[in-house]
């Protein structure tokens, strides 16, 4: 018979190995999970195309969209003064890596799109927003994304930061009002810098092209009243 010094001798024991177990199982100290989702975490595949946040820009659809972000806040189609159409799907602010952005995926126009016969929303930019039905989305589901933009929720990201995440520009323009647009054609990037406002980065699939494509820049926020869907 186990005398009563000894069962807690070997209950001390016991508890001692658990708890060294527990450390052992444990992740070590200075070993870190590897984050993914960052907006600067775009892979370039080997056929040119570009996948970021887990798309491929181009050949993923609406659907994958709604399936990586939820359902969308809201989906509405853009004539803009000169005729040229958007069509874009607003999924409000999500938690990407950690981080909060607003994210709006621009898709394919399906031919076969009408433009609604109601007179629409005017945008300061002139053109004309249509709320596209809900009962409509499902007819969009195999619908490519042409381009994504990624809104972060806080504002004033120094330009300095963002090009050691980015790495330096393939070029750098600044705009009259002291905006700031990067360039990374490579992978398909546009950073929007707003000093008085919110930051937009653009992502696009290779065969759309870059900021001078009117019909993609309106994703951002209000920028001169290019304003959209706004983030």
């Amino acid at each position: 018979m186990v005398s009563r010094s000894k069962a807690i001798l070997y209950l001390g024991l016991g508890t001692v190995f658990f708890a060294a177990l527990i450390l052992y199982l444990s992740p070590r100290e200075g070993a870190r999970r590897e984050i993914t989702d960052l907006p600067w975490q775009v892979e370039v595949l080997p056929d040119g195309s570009h996948r970021v946040f887990g798309l491929v820009l181009g050949r993923a659809t609406f659907a994958d969209a709604v399936a990586r972000f939820g359902e969308p806040e809201a989906v509405a189609l853009f004539v803009s003064a000169h005729g040229q159409r958007s069509l874009e799907a607003y999924f409000g602010k999500r938690n990407l890596g950690g981080l909060e952005a607003r994210i709006i995926t621009v898709l394919r126009l399906p031919a076969a799109l009408a433009v609604p016969h109601d007179r629409g929303e005017p945008q300061p930019s002139g053109a004309i927003k249509y709320a596209v039905p809900r009962a409509s989305w499902p007819e969009l589901a195999r619908q490519p994304i042409q381009a994504l933009t990624y809104s972060p929720a806080y504002s004033g990201l120094d330009e300095a930061y963002l090009v050691t995440r980015f790495g330096p520009p393939g070029g750098r323009y600044e705009l009259d009002d002291g905006r700031v647009r990067l360039e990374y054609p490579a992978k398909g990037i546009t950073l929007h810098l707003d000093p008085h406002g919110r930051e937009v980065f653009e992502y696009r699939a290779p065969q759309v092209s870059g900021p001078e494509s009117r019909d993609l820049r309106g994703t951002a926020p209000d920028r001169s009243g290019e304003g959209r869907l706004q983030p």
